[in-house]
């Protein structure tokens, strides 16, 4: 026996996951394009500064470096994630 509400729910739940999934391909590309830009923020930033103070080259060196490392790792975290999506 058929129940009307069954497959109103079922396909409640399709439509749901497919929005869910468009949501993925959507949002992480955007987050990583968000994380390009301010690692190149970032970077001219810093790279102001060295300028600006050179006095302090050696410590605005290494607070540089550390910054753009864990930019670096959230990018490719992040491009990870994206290409999964795509190539599995």
């Amino acid at each position: 026996m058929h129940h009307v509400g069954t497959g109103q729910s079922e396909e409640t739940k399709l439509w749901a996951m497919a929005i869910t999934l468009q949501h993925l391909r959507l949002f992480r590309p955007r987050e990583l394009h968000d994380a390009i830009n301010q690692y190149h923020a970032a970077l001219a930033m810093s790279l102001a500064r060295l300028i600006q103070e050179p006095e302090n080259n050696v410590e605005l060196s290494a607070q540089s470096v550390e910054l753009l490392d864990q930019r670096i790792l959230t990018m490719q975290t992040l491009v990870r994630d994206v290409a999964s999506h795509f190539f599995n």
